[in-house]
């Protein structure tokens, strides 16, 4: 609830955020931009899909891993865009490491697309939200692609300049 709760405060979005970094409590503890470096949850939900995944526990399922993880692709579903190319967008945020605005963040794409599948095979197997679940599978059918330097190479998000510097 206090996810949510400060979800709804500080992005104006649906389902939650988990910082990046944070304490044991769930409270931030980033400061600068690393507050709007926004893979936390695609990170916290990647461990929860790879939970599912070895585990096949549909208890564990059901009571913890999905519930969690709606909650999560429900903050991102919310920030993502359809374009004219047909292709979703993902919202504006700090790729880590970088400190410059960008969207469609590699580091975020590559964390939630397993998200999002386990969050769909969780709803079929539970047989809940099936609109939900709609939304997800177009998502997943029309997935961002990965931001792309001119030499071919993968570059950190689709609005940083070529030449900005990287650690």
């Amino acid at each position: 609830d206090m996810l949510r709760r400060e979800t709804r405060e500080c992005f104006c979005r649906k389902g939650v955020v988990i910082p990046l970094t944070m304490n044991q409590l769930g409270l931030q503890i980033a400061g600068g931009s690393y507050r709007y470096s926004l893979c936390g949850g695609a990170y916290s939900g990647l461990l929860l899909a790879w939970a599912w995944k070895f585990t096949r526990d549909r208890n564990l399922l059901k009571m913890r891993i999905y519930p969690l993880l709606r909650e999560i692709v429900g903050f991102y579903v919310d920030g993502l865009n359809l374009k004219e190319n047909g292709r979703y967008q993902l919202d504006w945020e700090i790729p880590p490491e970088l400190f410059t605005l960008s969207r469609d963040a590699t580091a975020t794409l590559a964390l939630l697309r397993p998200c999002l599948e386990t969050a769909v095979e969780g709803s079929r197997l539970l047989r809940c939200d099936a609109k939900e679940r709609q939304k997800w599978e177009d998502i997943l059918a029309r997935y961002p692609e990965f931001p792309r330097r001119k030499d071919g190479d993968w570059w950190a998000g689709a609005d940083i300049p070529h030449d900005h510097y990287t650690q």
